[in-house]
């Protein structure tokens, strides 16, 4: 409960913010004057207009937990109620924001902003930076020595945990031509409880660093960092909670995103069931972030649907057909060139395009040419051994097995599952049988091959295929085949 306003107006409103159901609502209250039908003061009243959709106002509000800014509110809902002694008309409206954000202050669009905040649990395993031993402290009796009995003299104490901290990886990165800073941070905590006793914990975060960088060009690299860690540890990696630096006391806090509150993603890997520790060689991780930022839209959008396929909890054709499409898009990225001579290739096709014309009209040239003209790229097989030709013999020969079968598997049951179409030797339900053990299977050779195009050591590879859970189902053999 609080008052709500428009950004940058005066005129204040009763509501509360609250879930229904997983969706984040605000519901708000206006008095009006009832001598009109509210069907046309909603049309006509100017403070109803900035409401109206299609609008879609940011809103600020004053509450108890501090000041809620609300991004792209859409109104959902309106309703009327008029009371006649005294004349009087209130109307309610639902509203549901894109974004939501709490804190000491108003968040702004524009920025700018110095620091945002990204808690991820489960960084420590990523990054390998620590290390604890637990020692019991004996003195030294006699003959036998003890290697903790200066620390027992020292602190009297019967047990030690020693803590071992590596170099943090931290790299300067550019994006959409502002610089940025990335920050990664795994700091043991302990607490005490009377009723719980001590407990040792990991704070974890993300910390990206800006001059003057927007709200949505900071959640960018935010969201570009998840990926990057996603791919290293072949699974789904979220921040929980996110938060921007507003000025040296004040700070916000995401509440949610496209209109729903964040699910926390359970982090449950540890670090010899990831590819890469980052914090093994700090150097190489600087590196290896900043090649990923470097890369160009083509293979961000890659990146990006692979990701989005290890958050998914479902096997299913459409992510299949979205980590093909990944595998498509980094094929023509490793090899631009194109199979025939462009000027030879454009000269036939226009030759082609005449006798077409003369014998079938345009609009079967206008068809056929252009199925002829995309026709000048490596196939589909092609653009896969692109891609496999980097990635380390172990690992091809535990997930793909025989290399020319599994390329030809790949390629019968993206193409029957992209017209849902099947054939004589790969029927629709054999193909969707496949496609599950084939999602695995490319899902985890592109995160290896990302890791060796990105200079990443694979240390932990022949570890990783055998522990990792999701390596472990992309090296079961494809059935049947």
């Amino acid at each position: 409960m609080g008052t709500w306003s428009i950004a940058g107006a005066k005129e204040e409103y009763l509501g509360f913010l609250y879930l229904a159901g997983d969706e984040l609502n605000l519901t708000i209250y206006l008095t009006i004057a009832p001598e009109t039908p509210a069907e046309i003061i909603a049309r006509t009243d100017p403070r109803l207009l900035p409401f109206a959709p299609p609008n879609q106002p940011t809103i600020h509000g004053q509450t108890k937990h501090g000041r809620v800014t609300l991004f792209a509110c859409a109104q959902m809902n309106s309703q009327a109620a008029a009371r006649f002694i005294p004349p009087q008309a209130q109307i309610e409206l639902t509203l549901r924001p894109m974004q939501a954000w709490i804190g000491g202050d108003f968040v702004k669009a524009e920025g700018p902003y110095q620091e945002l905040r990204l808690e991820i649990p489960g960084l420590h395993n990523i990054l390998a930076t620590l290390h604890i031993d637990h020692h019991f402290l004996v003195e030294t009796k006699g003959r036998r020595k003890s290697p903790t009995h200066k620390l027992k003299k020292l602190t009297g104490a019967n047990e030690a945990y020693l803590v071992y901290e590596l170099t943090r990886p931290q790299a300067k990165v550019s994006r959409g031509g502002k610089s940025y800073t990335v920050h990664f941070v795994s700091q043991v905590l302990q607490s005490s409880s009377s009723t719980e006793g001590i407990a040792i914990k990991t704070s974890d975060l993300v910390i990206v660093r800006s001059e003057g960088a927007g709200l949505i060009e900071l959640l960018d690299v935010a969201s570009e960092v998840e990926r990057f860690l996603c791919l290293l540890c072949i699974g789904p990696v979220r921040g929980e909670h996110l938060a921007f630096k507003l000025n040296e006391s004040k700070s916000a806090e995401r509440l949610a995103a496209f209109g729903r509150p964040l699910e926390p993603t359970a982090f449950d890997l540890l670090p010899h069931q990831t590819l890469v520790p980052l914090g093994a060689r700090p150097d190489l991780a600087r590196k290896a972030l900043q090649k990923w930022f470097a890369g160009n839209e083509a293979t961000r959008i890659a990146r990006w649907l692979i990701a989005q396929a290890l958050f998914a909890r479902a096997s299913s054709t459409a992510r299949f057909l979205s980590v093909a499409q990944a595998w498509e898009i980094m094929g023509r990225e490793e090899s631009k060139t194109a199979p025939y001579d462009k000027k030879k290739f454009s000269e036939v096709c226009k030759e082609i395009d005449k006798l077409i014309t003369a014998e079938l009209g345009e609009d079967a040239a206008e068809r056929l040419i252009s199925l002829i003209s995309s026709s000048n790229r490596d196939s589909f097989p092609a653009l896969i051994q692109n891609i496999i030709k980097e990635i380390p013999k172990v690992a091809l020969d535990k997930i793909c097995g025989d290399l020319t079968q599994f390329v030809a598997a790949t390629k019968d049951v993206r193409n029957v599952l992209t017209h849902m179409e099947g054939k004589r030797k790969m029927p629709l339900d054999i193909a969707d049988r496949l496609s599950m053990f084939l999602t695995f299977k490319l899902l985890v050779l592109f995160c290896i091959h990302s890791c060796v195009a990105l200079g990443l050591p694979l240390d932990n590879l022949q570890m990783m295929l055998d522990s990792n859970p999701m390596a472990r189902w992309a090296s079961r053999p494809l059935p049947g085949v």
